[in-house]
């Protein structure tokens, strides 16, 4: 009938209207978060022939004060390549023929970005021969108004436990999924001076990279830590 036809292009024209509207504000989204980050740049690496695929992804800080944190990713990326193709070149003087391609992949992920506070990790992929390639993750925390990476224990006020607090929270998640880590791993020892982790959301993240605590399967073991746990001693609050 003619309300039938009418009803169903109304219902029709509501449809379209809310796909454009969705549409839009995910383009407008979007937008926001690229403005948000004109303070980091890509830099692409690519590359490829019968022997390796490179296709390299990692960010550049463009504030100048951000200089030596930017020489310390290039210096450990361009020594990544060097040291692949190295073993390449070696491969080839043996008589290799590239009949399986190396690989080299990178790609960054922003895991928090407020007023003061940059965090992104790199995960940097290789295969090079074998059942599975590997990859290693690289975390970078900044402080954005003193333009400096930061260690673990300049996230807190001085003096305070923070060690304590995390290792516990480590433990009992380690002691919920046992099957996951190294046997030794359930006597987990604690974090040093050294740990590597990032901020997420609103967690300190602790993590380690293949074969540390875990074998392949696990993958890469990461430790969630709510930053609430800290109280007032964590720095970066806001």
């Amino acid at each position: 009938s003619v309300l039938e036809i009418l009803d169903y292009q109304v219902i029709l024209f509501i449809i379209i209207f809310s796909a454009l509207n969705f549409t839009y504000e995910l383009s407008i989204n979007a937008k926001e978060y690229e403005e948000k980050n004109k303070s980091i740049e890509d830099v692409k690496i690519d590359h490829l022939d019968n022997c390796i695929e490179i296709d390299i992804n990692y960010p550049k800080l463009t504030d100048k004060k951000n200089e030596n944190i930017n020489k310390e990713i290039s210096l450990w990326t361009d020594n990544w390549i060097k040291e692949t193709q190295d073993v390449l070149d070696d491969y080839k003087k043996s008589g290799y023929i590239c009949n399986n391609r190396f690989e080299l992949n990178s790609r960054y992920y922003i895991t928090k970005d407020s007023n003061n506070l940059l965090s992104f990790y790199i995960d940097y992929y290789q295969f090079s021969g074998g059942a599975h390639g590997s990859t290693t993750r690289k975390a970078y925390v900044i402080d954005k108004k003193l333009n400096k990476k930061l260690s673990i224990k300049e996230l807190f006020k001085i003096g305070y436990d923070y060690k304590t607090v995390i290792d516990k929270e480590i433990r009992n998640q380690i002691n919920k999924n046992k099957e996951k880590y190294f046997v030794d791993a359930t006597t987990y020892k604690g974090i040093n001076d050294d740990a590597k982790f990032y901020i997420k959301g609103e967690n300190l993240v602790i993590y380690y990279n293949q074969y540390e605590i875990a074998p392949y399967a696990s993958g890469i073991p990461e430790f969630n830590i709510p930053i609430n746990d800290f109280k007032e001693n964590f720095l970066y609050n806001n």
